[in-house]
C-alpha cells in the first residue's frame, strides 16, 4: 500500500512538471517519435507509445517502468551523448547510490544471471533489444532504456574462484537527464526483464 502511495505522488509529480510542455520540443529532446497525437518510442525491446497530453503508457508496464519514463520526459535536458559511460557510483550525485538497495539487489539479480548459459543470456538481451558488445568483459550488451537512455551492462561469469559479477553503466549524459534514483530504477528494470526473460526460455 506505501509503494502504491509513493508511485502515485511521484507520477503525480512528473505530470505536474509535463503540464504545459511543448511535445514538438519533447520530441527533440527524448528522440520519441511525435505523431502530432502520441509519442511512439521503444524501451527495452517493448514498442510503447505515449498518450498527451494524458501521459499514459501502452501497453500498461510495470509500474516503477512507467514512472521512470515519466521522470525521464519531465526532468530532461536533451543532454547530447558522450559516448563514455559511467556506473552510478561514479555520477556527481552516486554516492547516494553506493551500498544502497539498488547496489545489493543489482549484485543479486547479476549474480544469478551469470549461472545461466551464455547463449541463453546472449538470446534474452536480443529479445530487449540489447546488442553484444565486444569488450573486457565476458559478455556485453547495449541495451535502449530510451533513444536517448543506453545502458550498458557488463558481465563476468563464474569461475573456480569468483562468482558471476557485472556493472551497468549509463551514457554520462544521463546524470543531466536522469535523477540518480531514476537511473537506478532503470538499471533494476533492465536486469529484472533481462532474468525473467531468461527463466521463460528455461
Amino acid at each position: 500500500m506505501e509503494n502504491n502511495r509513493q508511485f502515485e505522488l511521484m507520477r503525480s509529480a512528473a505530470r505536474q512538471k509535463l503540464e504545459g510542455a511543448d511535445p514538438v520540443q519533447l520530441s527533440v529532446l527524448t528522440g520519441l517519435c511525435w505523431d502530432g497525437t502520441i509519442f511512439d518510442a521503444e524501451t527495452l525491446g517493448i514498442p510503447i507509445r505515449i498518450s498527451w497530453p494524458e501521459c499514459q503508457i501502452s501497453p500498461e508496464l510495470e509500474m516503477w517502468h512507467d514512472l521512470t519514463i515519466l521522470q525521464y520526459l519531465a526532468n530532461t535536458k536533451g543532454t547530447a551523448l558522450i559516448g563514455k559511460f559511467l556506473a552510478l557510483s561514479e555520477f556527481h550525485s552516486g554516492g547516494l547510490a553506493k551500498g544502497t538497495s539498488f547496489d545489493r539487489d543489482n549484485d543479486r539479480i547479476i549474480s544469478r544471471i551469470g549461472l545461466h548459459d551464455p547463449q541463453t543470456i546472449w538470446e534474452a538481451a536480443a529479445k530487449l533489444g540489447g546488442t553484444e558488445l565486444h569488450e573486457k568483459s565476458d559478455l556485453s550488451f547495449l541495451f535502449s532504456f530510451l533513444p536517448h537512455i543506453p545502458i550498458k551492462l557488463n558481465l563476468w561469469l563464474p569461475d573456480e574462484e569468483f562468482p558471476a559479477s557485472g556493472k551497468v553503466l549509463f551514457d554520462a549524459s544521463a546524470e543531466n537527464d536522469l535523477q540518480i534514483e531514476a537511473a537506478g530504477t532503470a538499471a533494476a528494470i533492465c536486469l529484472s526483464l533481462l532474468e525473467r526473460v531468461i527463466e521463460q526460455q528455461n
